[in-house]
């Protein structure tokens, strides 16, 4: 049976040791902490920002939990993507979630730029985990295979976003296989039918309310012997009241663990 992280994203609007404490009431032990100009900064996201490391950390061994990931999403300055990764080791996390390049770059051309990360990750000894994401050169299945072909190491893997793959129109359950071994991070991560019109009201993305095949999910990820944690995630949780926020990433998680039962996986 899978275990089950979340993303600070869904309590952006609250300071990160209250996002801590909503997560660990929603039964969330590991955290992706976001650090997203305009966005979630749970990390300071500005160049001339210094974290405190030290009360993010007493913020998460308060609740009982762990830093799994940091999402660093925007165009940061070399600098800052080095000092995330340095964070990320500090923190005892796992993976550093980024974006790609835009949409008219080549897979060659963004895998070259991303090579002093790739380094320094393998330095530290932790994973950058590049998004599959609508409008951005690692967009595909063919992209996502090619970017792992054309860099080897295990420092860059996918963060496996499926709703994604289904607005690209192509098989989940064939993109994950495709990418198998390299997923450090997968987000059980619904999309109804209305969702692309409304992309910041979660109510066709939490696990069990969209149109995402997860038991054909599941059964894959299960045959490739994925074993990590799954991130529930929908976005416009942060927009919720703090108790709703909860409710719905319990509510994911109960579905998730419920088709693994079904699937005689649990």
């Amino acid at each position: 049976m899978f275990d089950y992280f979340a993303s600070s994203v869904a309590f952006a609007e609250q300071s990160f040791g209250d996002a801590c404490a909503g997560l660990q009431e929603a039964g969330v032990r590991e955290v992706d902490i976001w650090s997203v100009a305009n966005w979630c900064a749970h990390l300071p996201p500005d160049d001339d920002a210094n974290p405190d490391l030290g009360a993010v950390k007493s913020a998460l061994d308060a609740h009982g939990q762990s830093c799994r990931a940091i999402s660093a999403y925007g165009k940061d300055t070399e600098d800052m993507v080095l000092a995330r990764l340095d964070h990320l080791a500090a923190l005892g996390g796992k993976v550093l979630v980024r974006g790609s390049g835009p949409e008219d770059m080549t897979v060659a051309e963004f895998a070259d730029s991303f090579m002093p990360y790739v380094r320094r990750a393998e330095e530290l000894g932790v994973q950058i985990g590049i998004e599959n994401h609508r409008g951005s050169v690692i967009n595909s299945t063919a992209s996502m295979r090619e970017l792992l072909e054309r860099v080897e190491s295990p420092a860059l893997s996918i963060a496996f976003a499926p709703i994604h793959v289904h607005m690209a129109q192509e098989d989940i359950p064939e993109a994950i296989r495709a990418v198998a071994g390299r997923i450090s991070l997968f987000y059980a991560w619904d999309w109804g039918p209305t969702a692309d019109k409304f992309w910041k009201d979660p109510q066709e993305q939490i696990p069990g309310t969209g149109v995402i095949d997860f038991p054909a999910m599941f059964r894959t990820l299960h045959e490739i012997g994925y074993t990590d944690p799954l991130c529930i995630f929908a976005h416009g949780l942060e927009y919720e009241r703090a108790a709703d926020a909860i409710v719905a990433l319990r509510a994911g998680r109960s579905y998730c663990q419920q088709v693994e039962r079904e699937l005689g996986l649990a």
